[in-house]
């Protein structure tokens, strides 16, 4: 989850994503990003508190539901995420049974792409956005 912000008269932003009970929030800067990642799904608060230079502040807190982490390696084991890929020229991706589970991969399932020639690039893209 990437979090920025802005405010009139703001000093600083603290950030809390709720996934911890005894959390630090993060401090940062109007135009500065900060990101997390969640290791668990669920529902949480996400907080961001503006503080002015003076002793005002004001807060924003939205909810957020995280279904199903994407977390790396990418094992392409898990049934709620939908891969999307962007085959540059058509290239074939499938996801397939792992021939070879007990090497340095050990995931059940990978990816295949067969590229067309002249083609050297694929990206693997997994966005969600938070409103």
């Amino acid at each position: 989850m990437n979090v920025s912000a802005t405010a009139l008269y703001e000093t600083n932003f603290k950030v809390y994503f709720g996934d911890n009970p005894n959390e630090i929030p993060l401090t940062f800067l109007e135009g500065q990003v900060v990101s997390h990642i969640y290791a668990t799904t669920g529902n949480f608060n996400v907080k961001v508190i503006a503080f002015s230079g003076g002793a005002a502040t004001t807060q924003k807190i939205v909810a957020v539901s995280i279904v199903d982490p994407l977390l790396l390696p990418v094992t392409f084991e898990s049934s709620t995420i939908n891969y999307a890929w962007n085959n540059f020229d058509g290239g074939a991706v499938t996801v397939l049974n792992n021939p070879q589970s007990n090497g340095i991969n050990t995931s059940s399932k990978v990816a295949r792409m067969v590229k067309n020639t002249g083609q050297t690039w694929v990206v693997l893209d997994r966005t969600e956005q938070c409103h």
